[in-house]
């Protein structure tokens, strides 16, 4: 067999290095009424249809909707617009449950995670948006808490349109805050 050896491959010296602010993030948008929202897609598991037969919970907090099983799991269902003091989740063809899962909670888990459904009006797509194309949220956006907004960005609109806000949550900080 001829001694076949491979060229080490030499580093390209103009790929240019990359920074924080050129990162790539993706988020799972949803609207709750005429708002636009968006969860890092690595804290999504699924996104589902509303079930019917929603379990009540006994004196849990106003925007919990109550709990479902979704393959053994039961997981509690969260109105996000309950949660906000946005009015309540209307059912329609639209609405969504999208299931999340946070790593290093306690609570209703699997596999070392807290699991939740956010009940939403509408998911409305999947953004890739550039980590420098984003702001810091201001004190309060649409009526909700900075503190559970990690940033805004605007999405480019079609044909020339100016574009939409889209308010990205903190869903760690919303699901450990006191749910007031």
């Amino acid at each position: 067999m001829p001694n076949s050896t491979v060229p080490a491959l030499k580093p390209k010296e103009n790929l240019k290095e990359l920074t924080e602010s050129d990162v790539q993030l993706q988020q799972v948008c949803f609207k709750l009424g005429d708002s636009e929202y968006g969860i890092d897609i690595f804290h999504v598991r699924e996104i589902i249809k509303p079930v019917e037969n929603m379990t009540p919970v006994p004196q849990a907090p106003f925007f919990v909707e109550g709990v479902i099983d979704l393959r053994g799991d039961i997981i509690p269902i969260l109105d996000l617009k309950k949660r906000f003091d946005l009015g309540k989740t209307e059912m329609g063809k639209s609405t969504r449950i999208i299931v999340v899962k946070l790593s290093g909670t306690s609570g209703a888990s699997s596999g070392g995670g807290m699991i939740v459904g956010f009940l939403v009006d509408e998911v409305t797509e999947v953004v890739r948006i550039k980590k420098s194309e984003t702001q810091p949220a201001p004190g309060k956006v649409m009526g909700i808490d900075s503190e559970y907004i990690w940033g805004v960005g605007k999405r480019a609109g079609t044909s020339g349109a100016s574009g939409r806000l889209i308010m990205f949550l903190d869903v760690e900080k919303m699901l450990l805050a006191d749910g007031k």
